[in-house]
């Protein structure tokens, strides 16, 4: 069950990319209007969601015991590194912004993570 569950999550990895590549490939970003933008940094938000995904059920494979919270990490990661990629794309991104970024990063994955454990337990 499991490997059919990684399979699918590959394979939608790799759908994934392929409609990032036609995407980004067939428009211009000096050319298309705003929502194209927001679209694209969308997709390209949810692949790296994906990514993150199958890089973490993978972790298992090397003893890293990630695979139980993979789903916060992923989602935290995936913000953490959206935040950065609009940050660069607006051209405000500086060394203070990830100086800055990465412990708010740290303190919501330890909130998110503390607040699912005291609601099960």
């Amino acid at each position: 069950m499991k490997q059919a569950l990684k399979q699918s999550r590959t394979w939608l990895l790799i759908s994934m990319l392929a409609v990032d590549g036609l995407f980004f490939c067939l428009t211009d970003p000096d050319k298309v209007p705003s929502l194209f933008l927001m679209v694209g940094f969308l997709l390209c938000a949810a692949t790296m969601y994906v990514l993150l995904r199958v890089i973490i059920a993978t972790s298992a494979w090397y003893g890293l015991p990630l695979h139980r919270q993979g789903r916060r990490l992923a989602a935290v990661l995936t913000g953490t590194i959206s935040a950065l990629v609009a940050l660069q794309s607006i051209g405000a991104l500086g060394g203070r912004d990830v100086v800055v970024l990465l412990p708010l990063t740290l303190l919501a994955y330890l909130y998110v993570s503390y607040g699912r454990n005291t609601q099960s337990g």
